[in-house]
Formats: C-alpha cells, sequence, structure tokens
C-alpha cells in the first residue's frame, strides 16, 4: 500500500512538472525557456512514467526535476529526484538533488548522498574547482556535524591548492565557508583572519561584499571605510562588489555625491544590488535615484526574461513590498502556478482583503514546496490566528515541514529566527518562550566566550550575589529597554555593583532614578533605520556576532572582562517569568525628564499613537491608520494629542482638520526628556507599542495598549486571559473579550475602539465628578 502510495505521488509530480511546462512555454514563448526545458513536457509521457517509477530514470526525467528545483518547488523536485537513476548522472547534477533535498525535507539523504560523492569528488583529477566549490558549498549546508564540515571543506582545500587552475577567488570562497563554520564553534572569530585586504585583486570578486559585511558586523568599521575609500580612489565603480559593499556597510558615504553617472548602466541590472539599494535608500537620499532607476531596469528586463529569471525578478520586487507589480506583471504573462512569488502575492493580497482563509492556502502551498521562504513564513503566521488556528500552530506546520535549508532538510520545530519564540509567547507560554532566546547567534557567541559568567536564559546566581558585579546589555529595540528598566532597581538591590549599556538618549532618565547603577550610553544601529557612522570615540566591540557589535562599543569591554557575570535585559523578564524577580509595584519607575505644565483644562488629555517610525515587511499589520481614531473625535470632553514620532506631513494635515494637537517644539524620535513633558501631561494614552507610549507607562502615566491584532493582543494578555498587560506597567490590553480575529480586521477595530469609547465615557465621568 505504502509503495503504491508513494508511486501516486510520483506520478502526480511527474504530471505537475508536464503541466506547469507546457503553461510556460504557451505562455512566455519557446524562445524563453532553453531547448532542454522545452523537450521535458514531449518527453514525460505515460510510458516513461512506467520507466521512471520503475527506476530507471533518464536525462529528460532529470530536467523535469531541474525545473521545479530553479523555480524552487523544492518539495516535488524531490519527489521526481528520488526514483531517478543517480548512476547515470554527473557530479554537479548529483549536487543540485543534494542541495534540492537539503532544501526540502530530505536532508538524511541527502548526506548519505554526499557522503558516497565525498570521496569521488576529493579523487577527482583534473580538479575543476568549480565543481569542488558547488561541493564544498553543499558540504556547508548539510546535517554534517561541524568537525565533520570542517574536515570535508578542507579536503577541497588541499586538493585545490594543488591545481593552477584553483584561482584566489575559490580559495576566498572556501575561505568564508570555513570562517561560518567556525563561527558556530569558536569562541571568538575575527573575519580578517581570512581574507587578505592587501591583495587588490578581490575587488572584482563577488564574495567581496561578504566579507566585508562581516568584517563590519564584526566591528572594524574604520578598516572598512578606509578599504573601500582607497578601493573607490584607484578604481571608481568600475568593480560591482565594491559598489555594493559601499551601500551596504557605509550608505552615508554617497552624501553629496553624484552616484548614477559614475555606475556603469550594465550594473543595474543586478537584483541583489536592487536589494540592497532598497534596504538602505533610507539612510541616503543619493541613492534613491539609483534604486529608482535600477527598479525601472529590471522591469523592463522582464519582459524578455526566461521564465527562472521572470520568478527570481518577481521574488526580489516582492521583497521590496511591491505586491502590485508583482501581481499585474504575473497577470499578463499568466504565468504558471509554479513560480511562487505570484501565489505569495496573492497570498499577502487576499489578506489585505480579509479573505484570510484564502490566504492561509497560498502562503501554505508555497511553504510546503519551499520551507525557506520567509515571506510565506511570514504571511502564514498572520494568517494562522485569523483563519481559526491557534497561535501555536505554525509549530505543528514545521514539525511536519521542517525549515528547508535552515534546517538541513530535517523536519521538527527548532529556533529559527523569532519564529519558535514569538509563537510561545504569543500562546502565554512566556517561560519557555523567553529561554528560547539563548540560542540567538548574538547570545551564543558570548557565551562561548564568558562560559559560565554570562547568564544566557538562565536563572541570576543570588548566592553571595551582595558581593557581587554584574553587566547587563541593554539589548532589542529602545522600548524594550524601557520596559526592562522596570527590573533595574530590584538588580541594584541584588548585587554590590551594576553596570547597564543603553541607548545614549535614555541616559538621563536611568541615571536619575537609578543613581546606584552605573549606565555606559552606546550609539546603537539597526539596518535600515541607523547609519553606522564612525567616530573614534565610540568603536564597536570587535570579534563577535554582528549584534553584539551593534549593541556594543569597545568602551563596555572592560566593564564586561570586570564583572562576575554578564547578562541582557532581555534576561530579566526570564527571570521574572521563572519567579527571581518580581515587578515594582503600579507607578512609575523612571523619574526626571522636563517639567513643562500644559495650561490647566476641565477635559480629558489623551494622547494617541497609531504606529511605530520602522513599518518594514509584516510589522504593518500590527500597526493602527490615524482615521481608526476618528471614533475618539466625537466624544465631548477629550483633548486628543498626538504623541507619534516621524509624523508625516499627511498625518499632520489630518490631525489638524479633525482636532487633534500636535507637539511641534520637540523632535519625538529623539529628545526623550522633552517630549516627557507632554507625555507626563496626558491623563491616558492610547495606541500600540512603541517608544513614547512605553516612555509613558514607566513615567507612571496611564497607558491603553489595542488588542485590535492577534499579535497585540496575545503577547501580553498570557493567551488572551485578560486584560493585564503582562509586560508593560501601568498598561491595560483593550479588546472586547469575545474578539473574532477571523472577522474582518476592520470589525476587529470597530470592535475595539467600541470599548475604548465605552471606558473613556467612564473615565470622564469620574474626571469630572
Amino acid at each position: 500500500m505504502f509503495r503504491n502510495k508513494m508511486k501516486r505521488k510520483i506520478v502526480e509530480a511527474i504530471r505537475k512538472s508536464e503541466v506547469l511546462i507546457r503553461l510556460a512555454s504557451r505562455v512566455v514563448g519557446r524562445s524563453s525557456l532553453s531547448t532542454k526545458s522545452r523537450g521535458i513536457a514531449a518527453s514525460v509521457n505515460v510510458g516513461s512514467r512506467r520507466k521512471f517509477i520503475a527506476g530507471g530514470g533518464d536525462q529528460k526525467s532529470y530536467e523535469a526535476f531541474l525545473y521545479l528545483y530553479k523555480l524552487r518547488n523544492y518539495a516535488s523536485a524531490a519527489l521526481v529526484a528520488k526514483n531517478l537513476d543517480r548512476d547515470q548522472l554527473s557530479e554537479k547534477e548529483k549536487i543540485n538533488i543534494i542541495r534540492c533535498f537539503l532544501s526540502s525535507n530530505h536532508g538524511l539523504e541527502a548526506d548519505y548522498m554526499l557522503d558516497e560523492l565525498a570521496d569521488e569528488i576529493l579523487r577527482k583529477r583534473p580538479i575543476d574547482p568549480k565543481l569542488m566549490l558547488n561541493f564544498a558549498s553543499a558540504v556547508s549546508i548539510s546535517g554534517f556535524d561541524h568537525d565533520k564540515k570542517r574536515r570535508l571543506i578542507k579536503g577541497v582545500f588541499n586538493v585545490s591548492a594543488e591545481n593552477s587552475s584553483f584561482s584566489k577567488e575559490h580559495a576566498l570562497n572556501l575561505n568564508w565557508l570555513i570562517f561560518k563554520l567556525e563561527c558556530e564553534v569558536k569562541a571568538s572569530v575575527d573575519p580578517l583572519d581570512y581574507v587578505e585586504l592587501s591583495d587588490k585583486e578581490i575587488r572584482s570578486f563577488p564574495i567581496l561584499v561578504k566579507f566585508m559585511s562581516a568584517l563590519r558586523s564584526y566591528g572594524h568599521d574604520e578598516i572598512v571605510n578606509c578599504y573601500l575609500e582607497q578601493s573607490y580612489e584607484e578604481g571608481g565603480f568600475l568593480s560591482l562588489p565594491v559598489l555594493k559593499s559601499i551601500i551596504l556597510c557605509w550608505p552615508e558615504w554617497f552624501r553629496g555625491k553624484k552616484v548614477l553617472s559614475e555606475i556603469p548602466e550594465i550594473f543595474l541590472s543586478d537584483l541583489s544590488l536592487l536589494s540592497l539599494l532598497h534596504a538602505q535608500k533610507g539612510l541616503c537620499f543619493e541613492l534613491v535615484e539609483v534604486y529608482e532607476h535600477c527598479l525601472v531596469r529590471q522591469k523592463h528586463e522582464y519582459k524578455t526574461a526566461n521564465l527562472y529569471k521572470k520568478s527570481s525578478i518577481l521574488r526580489t520586487l516582492l521583497f521590496l513590498n511591491l505586491t502590485d507589480d508583482v501581481l499585474q506583471m504575473g497577470s499578463q504573462d499568466r504565468l504558471p502556478t509554479s513560480v511562487l512569488p505570484i501565489q505569495v502575492a496573492k497570498g499577502y493580497r487576499y489578506f489585505e482583503t480579509d479573505d484570510f482563509y484564502s490566504s492561509h492556502d497560498c502562503f501554505l502551498r508555497v511553504l510546503e514546496e519551499d520551507p525557506g521562504d520567509d515571506m510565506a513564513a511570514a504571511g502564514l503566521r498572520l494568517a494562522l490566528p485569523r483563519s481559526g488556528n491557534n497561535m501555536r500552530s505554525m509549530l505543528a506546520i514545521r514539525s511536519r515541514i521542517g525549515y528547508g535549508i535552515k534546517s538541513a532538510g530535517r523536519r521538527g520545530v527548532r529556533y529559527s529566527g523569532s519564529e519558535l519564540t514569538s509563537s510561545l509567547l504569543l500562546s502565554g507560554d512566556y517561560l519557555k518562550g523567553q529561554y528560547t532566546i539563548r540560542n540567538s547567534p548574538n547570545w551564543l557567541s558570548l557565551k562561548r566566550f564568558y562560559q559560565e559568567r554570562f547568564l544566557s536564559c538562565e536563572l541570576l546566581v543570588l548566592n553571595r550575589a551582595k558581593e557581587k558585579s554584574i553587566f547587563i546589555i541593554g539589548d532589542s529595540g529602545v522600548g524594550d529597554e524601557i520596559r526592562a528598566s522596570q527590573f533595574y532597581g530590584r538588580i541594584a538591590g541584588m548585587f554590590m555593583d551594576v553596570v547597564v549599556s543603553c541607548d545614549p538618549r535614555l541616559y538621563g532618565f536611568f541615571t536619575a532614578s537609578f543613581p546606584s547603577i552605573k549606565f555606559i550610553p552606546v550609539p546603537r544601529y539597526r539596518k535600515g533605520v541607523s547609519t553606522r557612522s564612525i567616530q573614534k570615540s565610540e568603536k564597536r566591540i570587535i570579534g563577535f556576532d554582528e549584534k553584539v557589535s551593534n549593541y556594543l562599543t569597545e568602551s563596555c569591554r572592560t566593564y564586561m572582562e570586570s564583572s562576575d557575570y554578564i547578562t541582557y535585559s532581555q534576561n530579566l523578564y526570564f527571570n521574572y517569568f521563572a519567579g527571581v524577580l518580581t515587578r515594582p509595584p503600579t507607578g512609575a519607575y523612571l523619574t526626571g525628564g522636563s517639567n513643562l505644565s500644559l495650561p490647566e483644562t476641565k477635559k480629558l488629555r489623551v494622547g494617541l499613537l497609531w504606529r511605530s517610525h520602522f513599518r518594514a515587511g509584516s510589522r504593518r499589520y500590527m500597526y493602527l491608520e490615524l482615521e481608526d481614531f476618528l471614533p475618539l473625535t466625537n466624544i465631548q470632553g477629550l483633548e486628543l494629542w498626538s504623541v507619534q514620532h516621524c509624523i508625516e506631513d499627511e498625518e499632520a494635515k489630518f490631525c489638524r482638520a479633525h482636532g487633534i494637537n500636535l507637539i511641534q517644539d520637540v523632535d519625538l524620535f529623539n529628545d526623550f526628556e522633552g517630549m516627557s513633558g507632554y507625555l507626563k501631561n496626558m491623563d491616558v494614552l492610547i495606541g500600540i507599542s512603541s517608544v513614547p507610549i512605553e516612555l509613558a507607562a514607566a513615567l507612571g502615566v496611564e497607558v491603553w495598549m489595542l488588542g485590535f491584532s492577534p499579535e497585540n493582543y496575545y503577547l501580553r494578555t498570557e493567551g488572551g486571559k485578560d486584560s493585564h498587560d503582562r509586560y508593560t506597567l501601568n498598561s491595560t490590553v483593550i479588546a472586547p473579550p469575545w474578539i473574532d480575529f477571523s472577522e474582518p480586521r476592520d470589525e476587529c477595530v470597530r470592535q475595539v475602539f467600541g470599548e475604548v469609547c465605552r471606558r473613556l465615557d467612564d473615565k470622564l465621568r469620574s474626571h469630572q465628578a
């Protein structure tokens, strides 16, 4: 029965590939597919299927696999590949199958194939450098343990070094693989040991971009800037890797320069350049023009591209949040369903029109083909709780399909980004959710280096703590720092010496609120939001993971080295949920800031915040629109104030038109002390979690967090138990207890604001009494 079921699956995969290829040939034209691809549909007929299932296989069947594989339909491609006669395939073709297995959920079989291929590859003469690199790359993403990976890649390096055709570029690519491997197990790794910057030839190697990024991430900002400056002076932008490196590592360098005229036109065809420009254009206006030209160029080239290039272009545009363009371009071509970016775009469009069930099916279909598709995964996490599933249902899906290439083709739930953490936290399992944070690469790197002195989601050591010192890294966003500081008073009473790194904008509040703690102001860096402008007094810490370098400067190292324990602010929440730490009583736990006093009024002052300043990716679905607050403008007795930082011109215009006051004499993004004067004059703040509301709550102002979405509601209410906010002190989560998130988004918002209006009426009566 099992064999018959498997045969049916294989026949279905072949049938699917046949139909899709015929559709593709008809839609994009025979000239846009290779000669081999055009022959697949004709070759996969009923007779060849029987031969295929019997295990014979032939090159045409391999081409059927390759068609699906190149379009990232890994699950379907793997079904085809499982029954190919691998003895008839070349080493390159076997490596493609191995990578396909690792990208789906057949990782064990991929490892078996790699084992068989290893002796053959390492004995092969004459040496094919590209084949050797492909093999080494497959080894690096396999499920082998670290020692075996290192031995095999070193073996490739040794045999290849004997061959004159093995160039410096090949060697540098192998060095990169070895560097990434060492980062997984060594306490401190320096990328500078793996690249020779004095060799000018490497400026033309694509791998340079990765090394430049790694050097910057590990704290070598000055070296990177000097190298890129010199590279530009000697060769301008004739090297695409140098151009990409400057955009990625030093975007502010472009300020005041005419960039577009210096860039060779052919470079604008590079998809990865378009992605880089999109990520960095917000940090430097001069890059906007280059981005727009690059985008126009890609859309033009799409018209004549083959099916695989079309898919790549659409995938990139989807990453740029250009969903409308993806759907329009795909519709004009009537592309087959094997072009997965179209399915992801449809999923987001369904989601935006409140068709959560169709959205769910689109995202799941893509993720089952390619478990490593980040945009499909983000979309599915949004769709699941809105289509009748609980907040942990994503874990059941991962248990079945794994994470593709991120889990070496293994099924099961594991730490991958923030997915496991958020699934547990949103379901109310705070202790286990916080505990998963220990697997973050940045904390693992510090744990390897400082060992038992670094407490990573571990209980604070309270034995003789009054004789001990502790260094706390202010991590995550600024709002997270403010929230975590509610525990600083407790920590100060437990340990002899406490040192905490913090965002410079919080230094005044923290030093005034916790005088026994020494605070180290550290300029922070966040991708797409801030630049890493180098000041010699603020040299980033060297030798650890990228996030560690973003959080800390070298000035912090002395305090870390001299402390008995080192931890980070999110570990304080782990200790809180474990019962080691307690929260302070309701009321202000931060003091200081402005003493501004607004004119007295009989009205109830209400501050409004509808979004964060950072609206990339799926985060935008967790924010409100300013129009959602209109019901409040109809309530007599309210004085409404916008506390929105980074407010846009249209938003400010809307506020003026509807009687919402604006704060115009304070930079709400940078001047926290000035903003605090307005916040302390509010009777209540209403909106979503971001710095102004978190700071108001810390200053003792009553806060209402709006639970209009599953993400905003479940995280703070222990999976929806009650309105008490488990994270932000002085905060209540507002939503009717019967709220049903499968209803349209606007209906959920309407119900939440109905509850807000009801509570404001009660508060007004109390205020006026």
